[in-house]
């Protein structure tokens, strides 16, 4: 997942999901990206298990 894909359907879209790539690891991007977006993100991460990482952000109303 890259920058422009995530950018472009976040513009053409009501709602993006994405798959993978939601820990704080070093390749991991998604997160960085939707940190970027305002007002970002909402939350990371939720506690149930089994857990996977998780992430909720929003860019202006969606």
């Amino acid at each position: 997942m890259n920058k422009n894909a995530i950018d472009k359907s976040v513009n053409n879209n009501d709602i993006t999901i994405t798959i993978g790539s939601t820990s704080a690891g070093d390749k991991d991007m998604v997160y960085k990206i939707l940190g970027e977006y305002t007002p970002g993100i909402l939350f990371h991460g939720v506690r149930v298990k089994p857990g996977k990482p998780f992430i909720f952000a929003k860019s202006g109303k969606k």
